[in-house]
């Protein structure tokens, strides 16, 4: 049914729609003055939330709302809550789980939350190499060498032809000072992949 009256589900999508591509616009506005792009952002948030009123669960508007707009503004508890929605309702990127761990470990300063985060994305997504590399990064910044050791190593065991898992030991030997294993590494990542 296409006429007229719509019925409520019709207008909702219409009204989710125009408050979305309002938002996208707002976001994709070209400046260079900070305080404009920051209100734009801001708005562009405010109408994501008017989204969601219309369509809660559309993972679409989730993902906009609380990976791209919520940090940008430092709504960082509201990106996580929406971020966790996304995934409640069915969302299927591995990124998701990287943006959650980077609110928690880089804004909030909670790497224990971030580091559960990512544990249970590569539950999830086991093959997404990022989560791998956020989690070394976590270890390192806390000078937790001998796990960040034994994570790599266990990666490397599992997949030695795999170059991601050398750089991510040549990583560790580098912080670790220890730089002819980390040239090593670093060739032998060369050596899988010369480009």
């Amino acid at each position: 049914a296409t006429g007229f009256p719509l019925r409520a589900d019709q207008v909702n999508i219409i009204l989710a729609n125009n408050y979305f591509n309002r938002s996208i616009a707002l976001y994709n506005d070209k400046t260079d003055d900070k305080d404009k792009k920051m209100a734009n952002v801001k708005s562009a948030f405010d109408l994501a939330e008017k989204t969601l009123y219309f369509i809660p669960n559309d993972t679409s508007v989730l993902l906009y709302a609380g990976g791209v707009f919520a940090p940008f503004i430092k709504e960082y508890d509201k990106g996580l809550d929406l971020l966790k929605r996304y995934i409640a309702a069915g969302g299927t990127l591995p990124e998701v789980y990287t943006m959650m761990s980077n609110i928690y470990s880089e804004n909030k300063k909670d790497n224990a939350s971030a580091l559960k985060i990512l544990h249970e994305g590569k539950a999830r997504f086991p093959n997404y190499k990022d989560m791998v590399l956020l989690e070394l990064n976590i270890y390192l910044s806390e000078k937790k060498y001998d796990v960040a050791r034994q994570m790599v190593e266990g990666q490397l065991k599992a997949d030695p032809n795999n170059k991601d898992n050398y750089f991510l030991y040549g990583q560790l030997n580098r912080e670790l000072g220890e730089m002819d294993k980390a040239k090593e590494a670093f060739k032998k990542v060369l050596e899988i992949d010369p480009k």
